[in-house]
């Protein structure tokens, strides 16, 4: 006779079932408890083997988060499945009407449930179970904290991880909240494994961003993807997409924008950075919940055409000092995310929240130089149209500090720039503010008519009553 025994998430399996089972055959499983009691169920049981249209994939294992107040409760699972809980005698937990709770998980992966009752208690054992609608079930069974009973526990979920499209199927990147643990699975509930057959994860490192190789098999273009952000106590959220894959389709455009910059603060209800021209940004606190403004709506911004992006009206105001995370989003759905301490100058004097000039950007001689004017003692870096940064010949960034007179000039680019290259150059000072100017350049060697003679230095004279300047320059500029 087979007997097995459930583990501690609640599921349970056999093998070696001699004669097999046949298509359609009813089964009846009796579950018996330690004091001897014992509960029935028959069910149809369907053979893929014998019959292709049977679903013997199981769901995912749902994840069971905290509670804020023990009448709520929410967590992860594959999106579609039915999520049910029970207590600790495999008793249902029920609403305040005394019908079983339940809920199904939405598209991108998560569920929750209100209104409990009575409340769930602090560490109290839950159990649920995802089902599937060919009937397939997983269950995980976890102790649940309670932040009213417990002040200590976190019931905070991390934010929603995002997932970029891939290079060739074999590597996959994206955002999450940082130190968050990242698991990664298929259409079929199933992980995602590397060539030893190991499940992949990755932590989220402390910009915002996680990223895996060697996945195999590798993904196929368009594949639905879920990666669940696991915080240290336990909380999880859940993110699925389709995944592009650019060696499959060449119109998947798999390059993610360039970290987002954030600059300090005036007053705390204001904030302003920079990322790829045209890159959607959001905003995230410490805790991981998106910044909102005074109507409690999500703060979401477009970056400017030159790079540039600025919010207002944050509600409550930023403190001096706290975490930011910052996540740009390309048109084609790529992420990146960078993460910093903003200052606030109405608060702390000793803030610098004034950005820097703008840099400017001249036309190219022969496409291996650059130059232009910006803030002395500012850095400029340069990226090209995808966000990437502008290399030397070592594969080496480039990057110029502003001279005093409020000149820069970068050499040796490799590859050469092309005639009409889209550029943006991104000037920082040594509060790190950032300011960005995204211009096409011209190159003289390509093309004869670009002029790419700067003009002459101009001169500033003596003010008479500080009202008044004047000085030289180039006639014409």
């Amino acid at each position: 006779p087979i007997v097995v025994t459930t583990d501690e998430e609640g599921n349970w399996s056999v093998s070696d079932i001699d004669p097999d089972l046949v298509d359609g055959v009813l089964i009846t499983a009796v579950a018996t408890d330690a004091a001897g009691n014992s509960t029935a169920n028959t069910e149809a049981v369907g053979v893929t083997s014998q019959d292709p249209n049977v679903d013997s994939d199981l769901p995912l294992a749902p994840t069971i988060n905290n509670s804020s107040d023990g009448d709520e409760l929410g967590g992860t699972g594959e999106p579609g499945t039915t999520v049910t809980l029970t207590d600790e005698n495999g008793d249902p937990i029920v609403d305040s009407t005394g019908t079983p709770v339940s809920a199904v998980v939405d598209a991108i992966g998560n569920w929750t449930i209100s209104d409990i009752e009575p409340n769930l208690v602090d560490g109290q054992l839950i159990t649920a179970t995802a089902t599937d609608d060919a009937g397939n079930t997983a269950s995980t069974t976890e102790a649940v904290g309670v932040t009213s009973d417990n002040p200590n526990v976190d019931s905070d979920p991390p934010s929603t991880p995002t997932l970029n499209n891939s290079v060739d199927g074999t590597d996959l990147s994206g955002t999450g909240e940082p130190g968050t643990t990242i698991e990664l699975f298929g259409p079929d509930g199933n992980p995602l494994v590397d060539s030893t057959g190991t499940p992949i994860t990755a932590i989220v490192d402390s910009e915002g961003n996680w990223s895996v190789t060697d996945i195999n098999p590798a993904l196929v273009d368009g594949v639905l993807i879920t990666a669940v952000s696991t915080d240290a106590a336990g909380n999880s959220t859940a993110g699925t997409e389709p995944v592009g894959v650019t060696s499959q389709n060449p119109n998947v455009d798999s390059n993610p924008p360039s970290a987002p910059g954030i600059n300090n603060s005036q007053t705390g209800d204001d904030l302003t950075g920079t990322s790829d021209p045209g890159t959607t940004v959001a905003l995230f606190g410490p805790d991981g919940n998106e910044l909102v403004d005074s109507n409690g709506n999500p703060i979401v911004v477009t970056t400017d055409e030159e790079g540039n992006w600025s919010v207002s009206d944050i509600d409550p105001d930023l403190v001096d000092g706290v975490l930011i995370t910052a996540v740009a989003t390309d048109a084609a759905g790529n992420s990146t995310a960078n993460t910093e301490a903003v200052g606030v100058t109405s608060q702390n004097p000793n803030v610098d929240s004034d950005l820097p000039l703008a840099p400017m950007i001249n036309n190219s001689s022969d496409g291996d130089e650059l130059g232009g004017t910006g803030e002395p003692g500012t850095t400029v870096t340069l990226t090209d149209e995808n966000g990437d940064p502008i290399v030397d010949s070592t594969g080496t960034p480039v990057s110029a500090v502003v001279d005093a007179n409020g000149n820069w000039t970068v050499s040796d680019i490799e590859p050469n720039l092309v005639d009409g290259q889209l550029i943006t150059a991104t000037a920082e000072d040594d509060a790190g503010n950032t300011a960005s100017t995204t211009e096409p350049v011209g190159v003289t060697s390509d093309n004869p008519n670009v002029d790419s003679d700067p003009p002459s230095t101009p001169t500033l004279n003596n003010s008479v009553d500080g009202t008044d300047l004047s000085g030289t320059g180039e006639p014409g500029t």
